[in-house]
């Protein structure tokens, strides 16, 4: 490989160019993000190794500059311990991995050595040229055991595509440091709450535990009960002997806020208050409790949109979104329906006792171009309903078409099929609820959802039944 070693700190980058010249990749050194760049332009280079703080272009920059032009380069920043927030979010932006100050030479070496292997395998793959039967057999399905995760309480989690590599490579990295917020959004049944318990049961220590907290569920009167706990007496039909509260019994654990946007405005203002002063009172206390637990929060809305209309405090917003993690729909991940569904299978196979050996290949590129409104959860329902109520060993394309189209059927309208009630029909509330899953489709876009109705835009304006 090619190697490109930058920092303006010439003891540092002359101490790593000797270490790695040893080795038997071509090693090359420069002590500035700009001439960086420049050397990155004249020829071909396989992995940077940029430390982050350095005057004129930092590595965060270069590294932006570099995937204007090159999305595969690999990349390895040298990170102080004030820019530990930001190279954690920088594994989204397309680096290999970080490594902290004062650098361990052994663990830079094994990142080097993983990037090697993975060059390899991607090679070797490319060279295959395996003839493809009609009906893929699972047998033939293999991948990185390195990239799943099975626990009891998680269950069993694959990742399969470069995207979730990074969002993986992200909560390990988040592991180690319990007093930064995390934010996961994504749309209904991308996995948010399995990456949380991801986070928190990864390397699980046993000191805590993971507990969730559903915000659509809570109201002024319980939210300072549950969450903070009482002390006895504290009010009327309160358990005498008091409650500890959520925060307390996650207490070097994790507390998960569930769908964190359904939370009521005057309800997060205490929430901000606990994040801000990293304490809180129970109900009825005069001693402030300090705050002990990992906060993990999920939303299937886009909280940034919801500030802006006033539905979500921007302060709060500002504390929670430290790390982001942003869940894509799997209608943007399609290079891994093929392979979850398969490994939804094998794990069916195993749990269940069922015998599904192979799926017919046109079966599987059906389901690659199938739009899945339900997206994970949709996919893993549909390989549920294959295992276990297929008739074959080798699953075929108008059986995966007969298991999708009830659900199909309940997510679609299909106007030529479309039947009336037998009584009678509310028309006005037909169109107000058409508009109003329409709007919640385009989070709140007028426009859009005008365009997708083939109706002017005017008329959510001036007739009462397109209002919100």
């Amino acid at each position: 490989m090619k190697i490109l070693v930058v920092d303006d700190e010439k003891n540092c980058a002359d101490v790593l160019y000797d270490f790695l010249v040893e080795s038997p990749h071509q090693i090359k050194k420069t002590y500035s993000g700009k001439s960086a760049l420049a050397l990155l332009s004249q020829e071909k280079t396989d992995l940077l190794i940029s430390d982050v703080n350095m005057p004129g272009m930092n590595g965060f920059e270069l590294l932006k500059e570099i995937r204007k032009n090159n999305k595969t380069m690999e990349v390895i920043l040298i990170s102080g311990k004030e820019d530990i927030v930001r190279s954690i979010n920088a594994i989204e932006l397309g680096i290999f991995d970080f490594l902290e100050k004062p650098i361990d030479v052994s663990k830079l070496y094994q990142m080097i050595q993983n990037i090697e292997n993975d060059r390899m395998i991607k090679n070797r793959i490319k060279k295959e040229k395996k003839e493809k039967s009609s009906v893929f057999l699972l047998k033939n399905f293999q991948f990185n055991q390195s990239d799943s995760f099975n626990d009891p309480k998680v269950g069993k989690v694959g990742v399969f595509s470069k995207k979730m590599v990074q969002i993986f490579q992200k909560l390990e990295k988040l592991q180690k440091f319990p007093d930064i917020p995390v934010l996961i959004e994504g749309k209904t049944g991308t996995g948010k709450e399995i990456i949380a318990k991801y986070l928190h049961y990864k390397n699980y220590s046993g000191k805590g535990e993971f507990l969730g907290v559903n915000c659509s569920a809570l109201n002024e009167n319980l939210f300072e009960a549950e969450l903070f706990g009482y002390e006895k007496g504290a009010f009327t039909g309160a358990d005498p002997k008091g409650s500890p509260g959520k925060i307390a019994l996650a207490a070097n654990g994790t507390l998960f806020f569930d769908e964190i946007s359904e939370l009521p405005l005057n309800l997060q203002v205490k929430l901000l208050r606990v994040i801000q002063e990293k304490e809180y009172f129970r109900v009825g206390g005069k001693h402030a409790v300090p705050l002990n637990a990992r906060l993990i929060f999920a939303s299937n809305r886009n909280l940034s949109k919801m500030c802006e209309k006033g539905l979500f405090r921007q302060d709060l917003f500002y504390r929670i979104n430290v790390c982001k993690i942003l869940i894509p729909d799997l209608k943007q991940r399609k290079s891994e329906i093929i392979p979850l569904f398969l490994f939804f299978l094998n794990q069916i196979n195993e749990e269940v006792g069922t015998k599904i050996e192979g799926v017919e290949r046109q079966a599987l590129e059906f389901l690659k171009e199938h739009e899945w409104q339900g997206n994970i959860r949709e996919l893993k329902n549909i390989a549920t309903k294959a295992g276990v109520f297929s008739e074959s060993k080798i699953l075929t394309l108008k059986e995966i078409k007969n298991f999708i189209k009830p659900i199909q059927m309940k997510k679609k309208i299909f106007i030529h099929d479309f039947e009336l009630p037998e009584s009678s029909l509310d028309l006005d509330l037909l169109i107000k609820t058409i508009i109003q899953k329409t709007l919640e489709k385009f989070n709140g876009n007028k426009m859009k959802a005008a365009q997708y109705l083939k109706i002017n835009r005017a008329r959510f304006y001036t007739n009462k039944k397109y209002k919100k």
